[in-house]
């Protein structure tokens, strides 16, 4: 009989309990903040911190400094190089970002917990149950202090939010109104082009009517970019390689998913690499670049897969004649013929399959994609490939279904909001794509 041992097994730590615990241990990385932010006096930090195993654990914060102090929070565990820099990625697409010292970022979110502390504002609950553990406690005497002004000429100012809704922004007011008095505080609806508006009162209407149409010319609109005032490192061109090249015309199916159906029509450079092509179908389709992806040839005695190969473990399951590199691998060298297909898999645990076929080859030069057409709404990221989609969606057409409110709250929906299966705007996504390649082509 073997003898018995008093030795202990130690249970691993879950993501939440980690970052409590021994988070504060890691090294910090880097820091960015939005570059707007001392303008805007609203601040969209990042701070990442560094495991021995090369990964990442990141906290996110959305902070107001004119009122209401840590309004959301954010953390992702153990993320992957690849999974750390296309989140840095995303946020250069949504806002010029910069990269800062942690001092500053540390003051910035503690002064603005205080301010708002002040007219009994708390901080978001994720800042409080974890969030803060990727921060440096504010008790430590090394981090120096910094004056960060908060509010506007020494009083708040609510600037309320566009998914606030009215009983939200009343309950705010009224707040206001007991601490600092009438005369003590400012608020406003909305702002345009960096000028604060101050409003009399909130009307007593409905959230449908607080959400305007959207304004083509709108910079604050998700999806368009004031390219010129970003810093993108063109991308070299070979002149010989695009004097020679075609533009393809690519028919892009979501598999999987019917009622409606999911499909992009785009044209793109012969000359673009496959890199480029997984980043033009994330946001011709709508996904957040969050996982890896893949594309493969369906074709007899083709096996080839091209991918990030910074990403893939070189193991038996693949040999180096099998991978190409998709950053370095362009379109032209795999496709040559009409109607030839390829899967672009995106997300190996929801596993999103899309059949690409070349419809056309256009013997003419290009510069830039082209989202010529499309179908449906891109499924929430994470949602269970496409049987969970297909659950999703009748959970969400079911207003009594027991996990309903859940999922609306999952999806951020505000009240009068719904999830429409089929919204898709080919033109404004199209504008989009224009823009940020606009800013990667080189003069």
């Amino acid at each position: 009989m073997a003898k018995k041992t008093n030795a202990k097994v130690v249970p691993l730590l879950s993501p939440e309990n980690y970052i409590k615990q021994k988070a504060r241990t890691l090294p910090i990385h880097e820091c960015w903040i939005n570059e707007a932010w001392d303008k805007r006096k609203m601040a969209n930090i990042l701070v990442a911190r560094r495991h021995t195993n090369g990964h990442f654990t990141v906290g996110m914060y959305l902070v107001d400094l004119l009122c209401l102090g840590v309004k959301d929070a954010f953390y992702q565990f153990n993320i992957s190089v690849y999974e750390y820099n296309s989140l840095l990625r995303e946020r250069l697409l949504a806002e010029p970002d910069k990269k800062v010292d942690y001092q500053l970022v540390h003051n910035i979110i503690f002064e603005a917990i205080e301010f708002a502390d002040l007219y009994d504002f708390q901080p978001h609950k994720n800042f409080t149950s974890v969030a803060q553990y990727i921060l440096e406690d504010d008790e430590d005497d090394s981090i120096e202090l910094m004056d960060i002004e908060c509010g506007m000429d020494g009083k708040p100012f609510y600037m309320r939010g566009p998914g606030e809704s009215d009983a939200r922004a009343k309950q705010i007011i009224a707040q206001l109104r007991s601490i600092a008095g009438d005369d003590g505080f400012a608020y406003a609806d909305r702002h345009e082009d960096d000028n604060w508006q101050a409003g009399d009162d909130f009307e007593d209407e409905e959230d449908d009517d607080y959400d305007e149409e959207f304004d083509e010319d709108d910079d604050d609109f998700d999806g368009y970019l004031p390219f010129d005032e970003m810093d993108i490192e063109p991308i070299e061109r070979d002149a010989e390689v695009v004097a020679k090249s075609q533009t393809f015309e690519f028919m892009v199916r979501l598999k999987g998913v019917s009622e409606p159906e999911i499909w992009r029509k785009l044209t793109i450079p012969s000359y673009y690499t496959f890199f480029e092509m997984h980043s033009i179908l994330q946001i011709a389709f709508g996904w957040d670049m969050s996982h890896l992806f893949e594309f493969s040839e369906r074709r007899l005695g083709k096996k080839r897969i091209i991918t990030d190969t910074s990403e893939v473990d070189i193991s038996e399951s693949y040999t180096t004649e099998e991978l190409l590199d998709a950053g370095k691998t362009m379109l032209s060298d795999v496709i040559d013929n009409v109607q030839q297909k390829l899967v672009y898999l995106y997300d190996f645990g929801d596993y999103w399959e899309h059949e690409m076929v070349l419809e056309r080859i256009i013997p003419e030069i290009s510069r830039l994609p082209v989202l010529v057409d499309g179908k449906g709404s891109c499924p929430p990221e994470d949602v269970g490939g496409a049987p969970g989609y297909a659950e999703f969606k009748n959970i969400m057409a079911n207003k009594k279904h027991p996990e309903h409110k859940e999922y609306r709250e999952w999806l951020g929906l505000g009240r009068g909001e719904q999830w429409e299966c089929d919204d898709f705007h080919a033109g404004i996504r199209n504008e989009f794509l224009q823009q940020i390649y606009t800013g990667f082509m080189k003069d």
